[in-house]
Formats: structure tokens, sequence, C-alpha cells
């Protein structure tokens, strides 16, 4: 899984392929800035054998605690996380591109990559005027870990990793699982909880900071959960994920309640390694909910498309209604709202960004229109993918070498299994059990007579019916 698209508030950052880009706004001033990787010998391959570079698997940033200045967090492939402080530009100040260069503040290397990003804050303690600000890192081998942010912008050429045993703390792990995704919300009354995707169909609802309290589980998915958003409106408690196998749900995290979901669309029919032929699922692989829970956005794998939900209440429950599908010119790979109300979407090249606001005369039903054309983003963002000549994946699920996807658990089977044999029902397996402990009596005996001395023991003499 990958996170290569976040915003909050008027920011937004964006991954195109091994380059990270941060777009900010304050008042009437805006700027582009390209977030410099911390220096790696690694170099990740691509399908076709080619050097693809130090590829960004996770995104994320947010509003500093003193609101001047936004952090910015980028996980790559080489197992490190870098965090980043802009100051937000001064009213009137434009940067446009090419795009300023900045150097991460903070460096932290991990023992796994981490697929999931996302800051909060952490209430301010007694004697402290500003409350600790922390990144929550989702890795691959099921541990969400938090690392403290730099109160200050450090630009410096100083780019050694910090020792992560000393600064950084483990709020939770998922036993025997990956995680794909994670949120830390807040409800109206200030108490915070994390929730945690993984591999193995669970969301899991745990306290924050104290994690180690499980408040429960939201259950129901039969396949990895490939992506995961909620709700920011302080007094909204839904949040919203889809999986593998093709279904998006709504959930009540605090009721641990799901209220509602959208069904599987089929994809096709397919032969699997068993020589089973079975119908697959178009697998969502991106969701985005509003500030309000109102609307849902949707992008999936190997469709060039993207829907729109509306989230309705009714006196006994809620409907997810299907109310718009968007075209779009190339693969989607991630989609987010903006605080104006208006959509995101991450593309392959040529266009890599494309942006859908509201309707202002709603009269054929569909709440959203392309103003990729006008936008400033989406024009900065193909300019600068253009100018680098970037090659975009085609999924931000995990595939092996021939493109197949690996979320899905495997499970290793038995060698009677390939030979058509099942052991339970086999007819002669009371006889052989039976023989078999005949001749481990008459070892046993044998052995007795040997110790006690006595040669030549025969044991033809006794009855067959031992």
């Amino acid at each position: 899984m990958k996170q290569l698209l976040n915003l909050s508030g008027n920011n937004l950052i964006t991954a195109l392929h091994d380059r990270t880009y941060a777009l900010i706004s304050g008042g009437n001033a805006s700027g582009i800035y390209e977030l410099c990787p911390p220096q790696t010998k690694i170099n990740q391959q691509n399908q076709n054998g080619q050097e693809s570079g130090n590829v960004v698997q996770a995104v994320t940033l947010a509003s500093s605690a003193g609101e001047c200045n936004v952090i910015c967090a980028v996980s790559r492939f080489d197992k490190r996380v870098a965090i980043y402080i802009i100051p937000i530009p001064a009213d009137g100040a434009v940067n446009d591109a090419p795009a300023k260069k900045v150097q991460p503040s903070a460096i932290y290397a991990t023992t796994r990559r981490a697929c999931s990003l996302d800051f909060t804050t952490i209430p301010a303690a007694a004697g402290k005027e500003l409350p600790l600000q922390v990144l929550v890192a989702a890795d691959l081998a099921g541990d969400a870990t938090a690392f403290p942010v730099p109160e200050t912008s450090v630009n410096s050429s100083n780019q050694n990793d910090l020792d992560i045993s000393k600064v950084s703390r483990l709020l939770l792990g998922h036993t025997a699982s990956m995680l794909t995704g994670v949120k830390v919300v807040t409800d109206a009354n200030g108490v915070m909880r994390i929730l945690t995707s993984d591999r193995d169909e669970k969301i899991r609802v745990s306290s924050f900071p104290c994690t180690y309290a499980v408040e429960g589980y939201l259950l129901g998915h039969e396949a990895f959960v490939s992506c995961l958003d909620a709700a920011t409106d302080p007094g909204c408690t839904k949040c919203v994920t889809a999986s593998g196998d093709g279904t998006i749900r709504l959930w009540d995290y605090i009721q641990c309640k799901e209220l509602a979901s959208v069904s599987a669309i089929p994809n096709k029919e397919e032969e699997n390694k068993e020589g089973e032929n079975k119908t697959s699922v178009v697998i969502p692989m991106g969701v985005a909910m509003n500030a309000d829970a109102s609307l849902l956005a949707v992008i999936r794998h190997e469709a060039v498309q993207l829907e729109i939900y509306r989230v309705s209440e009714r006196s006994d429950g809620v409907d997810i209604i299907l109310i718009q599908t968007i075209d779009c010119e190339c693969q989607p790979l991630a989609v987010d709202f903006h605080a104006d109300g208006s959509l995101f979407v991450l593309t392959k090249e040529p266009t890599f960004c494309l942006q859908f606001g509201r309707t202002k005369n709603n009269n054929d039903g569909a709440p959203f229109e392309s103003i990729t054309e006008q936008s400033a983003v989406c024009a900065s963002l193909k300019e600068l993918g253009k100018s680098h000549q970037i090659c975009m994946p085609t999924t931000v699920l995990g595939q092996d070498d021939s493109g197949m996807l690996v979320m899905g658990k495997t499970k290793q089977k038995p060698a009677w299994h390939e030979q058509g044999h099942e052991p339970w029902n086999d007819v002669n397996r009371v006889e052989r059990d039976k023989n078999r402990q005949k001749r481990r009596r008459k070892r046993l005996k044998q052995q007795d007579h040997e110790a006690a001395g006595t040669e030549n023991y025969d044991d033809s003499t006794k009855s067959d019916e031992e």
C-alpha cells in the first residue's frame, strides 16, 4: 500500500514517483516546495529492471502547533522517514515553479517501511506552553510508532539518522500482520482514538495516547483493508474503509458498528492457482471522506473512473448512494477532499493531477465538474512531472514481478493436496495403524530382553492376537 496524496486545510502534499512536492497556501500567498530526500545508496528496480530511485511510500502534512509553519513527512523505500518544516509564505508572496528545495529537519531510520502516516497533537502537559506534536507511522511489520516533530526548521546538510530507540515510542502492534492505514481522530468531547487497519480484514479502535487500551474492532471485511479515512468535523464519529473483497463500509468507530456498505462490483472470471474458476471483483484502492461525512470519493484498481457517493441519514439507518461517476483521463492513484469542498485526484502521467469543483447549478444531479484547466496546482504538478519525465506506478496496491497483487493472504497447502489424496478418506488407515502398534510393542519387548541379558529372543511363539 502507498499513501501518495494528502490535504490539510489549503495545503497539499503529493508524491510523483521518487519526488515529493508540497503546495503551501497562507492568505493571499502560495508556494511550491520540493522535499529533498535523505542521502541514500538504495536504488529500487522497476519491472523492466531499470533503476527507479528511492520511491516514496507515504506522505502527510499538517499545521504546526503554533500555526506558523507547515510540517510534512515522507516515508521512502529505504526504510527512512523524513520530517520537513516549511514556514507559511508571507502575505502576497508567490513561489512558482521551479520549486524551492527543502532539506529534512529530522530523519528516522525504521526497521520496516512505513506505508501510512498521520500527524497528531497530544494535549499540553502541566508546565508546557504548547502541546506535543508527533508523527504516527504504520509499517509493514504491523506496528504503529510515534516520532517527535522538531520545534524549529533545520535546513542543514547534516543528515544523520536519529536513534529511534531514544526518541520514538511503539504505540501498538497487530500480531502477524501488516498495517495498511492509520488515522488519529478526536470526538466532540476531546477524547482521542487511533484507528489502524491491516491485511487481516480488521480495523482496530484504540485509545490515544494510552494505546494499550483497545476499545473494539470494526469487523465485516473478508479480505485485506486497502484504505481508511475518517471525518474531521467535531462530533462526527464516522469512518470509511475499503477492502480487497470489493466492498466499501461506513462505520461508527465509537460504537464499533457498521452503518452501511457498498457491495462489490464483479470484474471478470479468472482461473486461480488451483485451476478453479472464480469471479474477481474491482478492488477499491482509494477512498476519501469529506469533513462532515456527507460525501465519499472512491477510486478503484484498473478502473479509470472516480465514483462519488452521498451518505444519507434515515430515521432507521444510513444509505450510501452513488450519485456521480466521472471518467478520468488516466488511472487514478489517490484522492482527497480540499477544505473548500473540491476534490484532488492524483493520476498517472501525463495529467498527474486532476481537480473537480462543486457544480454551481446542480440541476443534472452531478455535484462535481472538472476545473483542472483553471487549477494552478494541477498546472504546476503537470509541469514538474513533465520536466522530470516522471513515470508513475499503475497502482498503489502491492504487486509482484509479474504484476499480480500480493496483499491477499496465501495458505500453504500440504503435499497430499497436490496428489488429490485426503488422509481422512483412506479406509486402510486403521489397519496400518494396528500394524504400526504391533511393531512398536515387539521392538519394546526386544529392548527389555536385551537389557535383562536374554539372548535370541523369539517372538514367533507369541499369539498373533497381540
